[in-house]
């Protein structure tokens, strides 16, 4: 599957939540988040621009890989995105140890989704580690087109579009430009 995707900074959660209940969203609730990125002692799958994470919410987990795409983004993060569901956290993690693959990361963070048409939208509040990070929202939809015009229904322009990954934000916020 191609994943498309972006991220907005700088946001009012209780305004956004407020924006998207004007707007028609249906929310489909909050859930907290359990993060490992995985790669090997060699960063092989960083130094490519993959990413390979486990990740579940207490109840569901999901294996996903994530590939870079070479379709141009525009403001947009396009990956080609691999993802299955696992039985048991403990166990998936156990087996990609086994493999070779080392956790590099591990983060906690709440996600209030909601979908407006065909898109999903979602306010992404980092935990601890990341903390520092204020809320943002990811917008994530078929096309560019669907996915600006719900940005600029939630009341951003174009401009305020980023491609980014987590990783992109620790940079930009410990870097003090928030």
């Amino acid at each position: 599957m191609i994943e498309k995707e972006t991220k907005i900074i700088g946001i009012s959660k209780s305004e956004t939540i407020k924006r998207l209940g004007q707007i028609g969203a249906v929310e489909r609730g909050t859930v907290k988040l359990r993060s490992l990125v995985f790669d090997t002692s060699e960063s092989s799958l960083k130094k490519s621009g993959a990413l390979l994470r486990l990740r579940t919410d207490g109840e569901s987990t999901l294996l996903t890989l994530k590939l870079p795409n070479k379709e141009e983004n525009e403001g947009l993060k396009i990956l080609t995105e691999v993802e299955t569901g696992i039985g048991d956290f403990n166990s998936m993690k156990k087996i990609l140890m086994a493999l070779g693959y080392g956790v590099v990361d591990e983060f906690f963070k709440i996600r209030t989704g909601f979908t407006v048409g065909q898109a999903r939208v979602e306010i992404e509040e980092y935990l601890e580690k990341y903390s520092f990070i204020p809320p943002f929202i990811e917008i994530e939809g078929h096309s560019r087109e669907e996915i600006l015009n719900v940005a600029k229904m939630l009341g951003h322009s174009e401009d305020e579009l980023k491609p980014w990954t987590l990783y992109d934000l620790i940079d930009y916020y410990r870097k003090g430009k928030a």
